[in-house]
């Protein structure tokens, strides 16, 4: 269904629709949380706890908010550091952390631009593995329900109770006659199937 509207103002609704929604989406890329950066750093592979049971990224975060806040997110000092201290296990680096032997600086220049480009690399590897995750969950959920579907008419075929109909008709003869006509159908092993 397409509406009948006027280009010119619909192009003016969405400016003003976008200038007035420019604040939030300035306020939400200038602040982040740790819930959001422990989330950035699960995606690149974090994974673990320490003996404590306290999660490898919980440590990883608060050494870096400790050394440079939370401001710029994690990404740039996390990734800068594994680059300075030759690391490429970020659980690794999350035990350094815990431990006090490694620390965090936010990169500037061509270190940042090299942080940025390894974080988002790392970061979509992990996004790639999720959607590859969802496909293979998709697809066997297709597979339970098509197999669930061929098992259900099996057994529909097997279990349906025969149906009978019996037409009857009356000849202009006389005397008065009447034929009867009886039609079964029901499963093929059904003893009550008849033509």
């Amino acid at each position: 269904m397409k509406l009948d509207l006027d280009p010119a103002l619909v192009e003016r609704a969405r400016s003003l629709a976008a200038r007035a929604g420019q604040p939030v989406v300035d306020l939400a890329r200038s602040h982040t949380t740790a819930a959001v950066e422990r989330a950035v750093l699960r995606l690149a592979g974090i994974a673990g706890a320490d003996p404590d049971g306290i999660p490898w990224v919980n440590r990883l975060v608060d050494a870096v908010v400790a050394d440079v806040g939370l401001g710029h997110g994690v990404a740039a000092p996390v990734w800068h550091a594994m680059a300075t201290e030759g690391i490429d296990d970020l659980t690794l680096l999350a035990q350094k952390a815990s431990a006090g032997s490694v620390r965090f600086a936010i990169p500037r220049g061509a270190a940042l631009t090299a942080a940025k480009r390894a974080s988002k690399r790392a970061v979509g590897a992990g996004i790639k593995r999720i959607d590859r995750n969802r496909v293979e969950r998709e697809l066997s959920t297709l597979r339970r329900r098509s197999e669930r579907a061929a098992k259900d008419a099996d057994m529909l075929k097997m279990t349906s109770p025969p149906c009978s109909a019996t037409t009857r008709r009356a000849e202009n003869e006389r005397p008065s006659r009447s034929r009867s006509t009886r039609n079964t159908v029901g499963r093929a092993a059904s003893p009550l199937r008849r033509k």
